[in-house]
């Protein structure tokens, strides 16, 4: 088969998806946006109000009603976690953990979601992409993207809401030549410039008719005398995603027995050098693939196996129901209209009563003619001179029907019924109920939400498979990633697939198999709000010995690190400061017990002298000749004590001055350490 031929089914298959369902979902949608941004008049009806002279107003509950509940789902997402189905690779989740941290935060994924989550409630329909880019990393970086739900074409027999049910899935957009040479080639894009339009296109993809609908719109988006054509985006560019059988190549773990598919555009070399790392073996089985193709008019720019192992959309249907997929703002748009119809008819009928017009006998008027009267009939303090006063009699309007008033006052409950969504959610509850009943009231909102809450926990768990998919399939390097704390806000480093000395590799991320579990949990910042909140209560209320860093850990303030840091620095000083004071406060204890002791050791070796000299001049009085050797054993006993006491002192003071120089070393250590800390901290902020 030519590639002209394959480009022409190409085609065929998508027109078939989109004449089966898909234009239907594109005239809600349409219906949907144009609601929620105010225009929900059409201009038919608009010229048939103003040639009544009757208004049209746009009271927008659609607007707000859709807006709460999407905030509302946007606090209520939930948190990632992946479990090992083999207890050898529990120490590799939390790696996995971080790496879905780092991945979301690149593609920031926190302010994607409500793009999803708004298209989805409003229309039915909602998607992620999650692709490997290698524009911005050689090695590859998981992006996730929201393409636009209208160029999204189904399947018109899908049944399940799990992509990896689908036969195929569609992406059509127009393109310029400009986009097709940057992804394509510039070859590709000059040869469908130069090829004849084919004539199985239908008018709506003609680029003939879709340049023909840019030079009706006033020449602003195309001049065809001074434009360039290349920059037009008139070339229906359709991406078909399908699956097919055939004999491929995958990597086997020989310890667990686990398979993944060799991505097809590895060569020899790659695949050693990881048979070699982690110990793999390669086997060929036939397996279900995906297969990518592209192409625009009779050109075929890519058709190859996809290098993902399935559908890189991962869809968000809030409500899906037997292959029907609807959202919440097709239930709201009968009674917007309503809305609009009632609130407009009240206004008309209350114009009409203040200038509902006059009864006159014809040639009465002195001051003004019966065309005067027409036109300042309605002004205040009017003044009409009559040859008779019976002349002029003002025509009574109809009255406000009864019903009419009820009807207005029950319109915002009717909202709320269908919507699910009511006051107390929005935070202006009644002031006559009370405080347990305002709390059931919450959650019944919450529990009237509760499918399409399921759906997007649904949406991302798919979301995260395909995240753990493509990292184990690309991300086989060695990679320092980063993510950040949700508690500390600060942005911590790891490593991936590290080599060891031993042979073996760190934190690999390239085997075992992880199961996604989404945990509901409310966002991060209100989940922090609350915990400083109660720690706050506890600490004041309960008198709890909460310290200062864990409250400050949990606040919202901004700069949070640089003061954390701050105050560790203050407590390091202050810790140092009681340091020296304890040492001081030891070192004049010991000087005192010193003294004690060497007094008490002095007075006693001195009483034993003195005991010994009164023996011995007792002798010496009994023995003459013996008082001379008395008086030298006297001598030399006194001499002995006198050296003692001096030896002791001496000891005395050296060990004083040795407790003094080590207080100097520890306190002049302490300054050096509380000053390099301070340096630190000045240079982090001045870089920050």
């Amino acid at each position: 088969m030519s590639d002209a031929d394959k480009a022409e089914d190409n085609y065929k298959y998508y027109e078939y998806c989109r004449s089966n369902g898909h234009d239907p979902y594109l005239l809600r949608t349409e219906t949907g946006l144009n609601f929620f941004v105010g225009n929900q008049w059409t201009a038919e009806e608009r010229s048939k109000m103003r040639e009544s002279d009757r208004p049209a107003l746009t009271i927008n509950q659609f607007f707000r009603d859709m807006d709460s509940i999407v905030g509302e789902m946007v606090y209520a997402t939930g948190d990632v976690r992946f479990a090992p189905t083999d207890t050898a690779f529990e120490d590799i989740s939390d790696v996995m953990d971080k790496v879905y941290l780092s991945v979301t935060g690149l593609s920031k994924l926190e302010y994607i979601e409500p793009r999803v989550l708004f298209m989805g409630m409003l229309s039915g329909r909602g998607y992620f992409r999650v692709r490997t880019d290698f524009d911005d990393q050689l090695q590859g970086q998981v992006c996730i993207t929201a393409p636009r739900p209208q160029n999204i074409v189904l399947h018109p027999d899908i049944d399940d809401p799990d992509p990896k049910t689908w036969p195929e899935v569609y992406t059509s957009r127009f393109a310029s030549l400009d986009y097709i040479s940057e992804m394509y080639g510039e070859a590709a894009a000059k040869e469908i410039g130069d090829t004849p339009q084919a004539d199985w296109l239908s008018p709506y993809d003609s680029y003939a008719e879709r340049q023909l609908s840019y030079q009706l719109n006033g020449g602003i988006l195309y001049d065809p005398t001074n434009g360039d054509p290349r920059m037009l985006r008139c070339r229906r560019l359709i991406e078909r995603e399908y699956r097919t059988l055939k004999y491929k190549n995958f990597f086997v773990d020989p310890m667990t027995g686990d398979m993944s598919e060799v991505p097809e555009n590895w060569d020899r070399e790659r695949i050693g050098r990881l048979i070699d790392l982690t110990g793999v073996a390669v086997i060929k089985r036939r397996a279900k693939t995906v297969r990518w193709t592209v192409s625009c008019d009779r050109v075929m720019l890519h058709d190859q196996d996809s290098p993902y192992n399935e559908f890189t959309i991962v869809p968000f249907f809030p409500y899906f129901v037997d292959g029907y997929t609807m959202g919440l703002g097709d239930q709201l748009i009968d009674l917007q209209r309503f809305t609009n119809k009632l609130y407009s008819q009240e206004l008309h009928i209350l114009n009409s009563a203040a200038n509902s017009g006059w009864k006159v006998k014809q040639g009465s008027l002195v001051n003004m003619t019966e065309e005067e009267l027409e036109r300042r009939g309605a002004q205040t303090g009017l003044t009409a001179v009559l040859k008779d006063v019976k002349d002029l009699e003002r025509i009574e309007p109809g009255k406000l029907p009864s019903g009419h008033d009820h009807l207005a006052q029950t319109l915002d409950g009717k909202f709320h019924q269908i919507s699910g969504y009511n006051e107390a959610m929005a935070g202006a509850p009644s002031t006559e109920a009370t405080g347990d009943a305002l709390k059931n009231r919450i959650q019944r909102g919450s529990v009237n939400l509760a499918n399409a809450t399921k759906a997007l926990y649904f949406a991302k768990t798919l979301l995260a498979e395909r995240i753990r998919d493509q990292v184990q399939t690309f991300y086989t390097e060695t990679r320092l990633m980063h993510y950040t704390n949700s508690v500390t806000n600060q942005t911590q480093a790891f490593t991936i697939n590290q080599p060891t000395p031993e042979g073996r590799l760190l934190n690999n991320v390239t085997t075992g198999k992880y199961a996604v579990t989404v945990i509901p949990a409310p966002s991060r910042d209100l989940v922090q709000q609350t915990v400083f909140d109660q720690l706050k209560a506890m600490r004041t209320e309960l008198g709890m010995a909460i310290p200062d860093d864990v409250l400050l850990q949990y606040s919202s303030i901004p700069q949070k690190s640089a003061v954390m840091q701050a105050m560790k620095d203050a407590g390091g000083n202050q810790n140092a400061q009681a340091q020296q004071q304890m040492l001081q406060q030891a070192l004049l204890q010991a000087e005192l017990a010193a003294k004690q002791a060497s007094s008490v050791n002095s007075s006693a070796q001195a009483d034993l002298a003195h005991a010994r000299a009164a023996k011995a001049l007792a002798d010496a009085q009994r023995d003459p000749n013996a008082q001379r050797i008395a008086l030298d054993r006297t001598r030399l006993a006194l001499e002995h004590v006198r050296d003692t006491q001096r030896m002791s002192l001496d000891r005395e003071k050296s060990d004083r001055d040795t407790a003094l120089a080590l207080t100097d070393m520890h306190l002049q250590h302490s300054r050096d350490l509380a000053k390099s800390k301070e340096a630190a901290t000045k240079e982090a902020r001045s870089n920050g």
